[in-house]
């Protein structure tokens, strides 16, 4: 019987780790942003500043939006009213930049979400999505909700559910599912020079839960309780 508790234990905890992993948010460690012809860079950890800016490269003509991917080490950006793409490492450039769509009118403000293939922008008052499958749009907008005031930038923490966007000269955040807005805002930080666009960057994310001990104690229980049910039956037929 002991050998049998010590097999049901083992296979318990087996199944346990090939159980998914509640979904955990990889912590903001800074955001990209731009001043109008500038792009800098700050330490950031989702509630406030922790570091000076570091100036990157200077933008000209000026972007009204941008959005960094850095598995493909892209940063997308619009101006005027095109949306292009540049090879970007996080500190540099490292390409020449390609013109991707028409943005007819023009972009305030922008989100892509990659894993999603989903572009959020605000435009004209009013937050939108695209699907956008980093080259081209994939289908028509959605109207999502009415800005008032106006974003002039923004980035979309989808993991954690926060929507983080500059409105004049200060840096709000407020909950955000992917179409509706779930709390108020929150004001974080003024703005001096005000943001035209930014980016959120991400650490790593943390290691998956290990399996509690109770946990594992109800999945051996369960498991003994199925093979004394199955004897019982046995010994009775």
């Amino acid at each position: 019987m002991k050998n049998l508790v010590m097999r049901l234990i083992a296979s318990a905890a087996f199944c346990l780790l090939l159980m998914p992993a509640p979904g955990t948010a990889a912590p903001i460690t800074s955001v990209y942003y731009s001043t109008g012809d500038a792009l800098r860079t700050v330490d950031f950890d989702g509630t406030g500043f922790t570091s000076g800016f570091t100036e990157l490269a200077p933008l000209i003509p000026s972007w009204t939006a941008m959005s960094y991917d850095p598995v493909a080490g892209l940063m997308y950006y619009a101006v005027g009213d095109s949306l292009r793409v540049v090879g970007f490492d996080g500190t540099a450039f490292t390409s020449g930049f390609t013109s991707l769509q028409p943005l007819i009118p023009g972009w305030t403000a922008m989100s892509y979400d990659p894993a999603a293939d989903l572009m959020y922008y605000a435009i004209g008052g009013a937050l939108r999505v695209v699907g956008f499958d980093g080259n081209i749009f994939t289908g028509g907008f959605t109207e999502l909700a009415p800005l008032i005031p106006d974003w002039t930038a923004m980035s979309y923490d989808a993991t954690a559910g926060l929507m983080y966007y500059a409105t004049g000269n200060a840096l709000r955040v407020v909950g955000f599912d992917g179409t509706t807005f779930t709390s108020g805002f929150t004001e974080l930080a003024s703005l001096n020079p005000d943001w035209t666009a930014m980016s959120l960057v991400f650490g790593a994310e943390p290691p998956g839960n290990i399996p509690e001990p109770g946990s594992l104690f109800l999945v051996t229980m369960g498991l003994i309780g199925l093979i004394g049910m199955r004897q019982k039956v046995q010994s009775t037929s």
